[in-house]
């Protein structure tokens, strides 16, 4: 069962991430078909993703949800480091391959934008995307985030150097 209950959308919930969480982000972390969506490339094992969870998930300078359909756990969503002063944040998520396709995405990513600037009060929010992940820039983009740029070359994608496309809106721009 997830966490408590956070935020609520068209569709689904966001829910803190609990020690209880901990085996189903490493095994979609892990899954052939989302791994090669994120940067992270390397096995991930209970241990490690433990330690992610201490001190980063748990950690103040950042938010990160569940993201629960029906109250089945279909991914997560993170923002930040907050950083000090500058009122910058990343934002990043990932769904199950099951998941994929539905909407949930750009609406956990509204969700969490919305926070972003309503709750947090940052001035600007950011998403890096590899270049090959059509999909997440199509979130970026149906959300008003603007392409800010092209990191040539910046990762590799299976034995390949892609680019990181990076995506960024400003609160005065956004319009949930």
């Amino acid at each position: 069962m997830p966490g408590a209950l956070y935020m609520e959308g068209d569709g689904l919930s966001l829910y803190t991430i609990e020690e209880a969480d901990l085996e189903f982000l490493r095994d979609t972390i892990n899954h052939p078909q989302v791994r090669p969506t994120l940067y992270s490339r390397a096995p991930i094992n209970l241990k490690q993703e433990t330690k992610y969870f201490e001190e980063s998930i748990s950690a103040e300078t950042a938010a990160n949800l569940l993201i629960c359909v029906d109250g089945e756990r279909a991914g997560t969503i993170g923002l930040g480091p907050f950083e000090a002063g500058d009122g910058n944040a990343e934002i990043g998520l990932f769904l199950a391959p099951e998941f994929w396709g539905s909407g949930h995405g750009t609406e956990a990513s509204r969700l969490m934008t919305d926070y972003a600037f309503r709750e947090r009060g940052l001035h600007r929010v950011y998403a890096d995307v590899l270049a090959p992940n059509e999909a997440s820039a199509r979130i970026w983009q149906g959300l008003g985030y603007r392409h800010e740029g092209t990191f040539e070359e910046a990762a590799i994608l299976d034995g390949e150097r892609v680019a990181i496309e990076r995506y960024a809106i400003l609160g005065r721009e956004w319009q949930p």
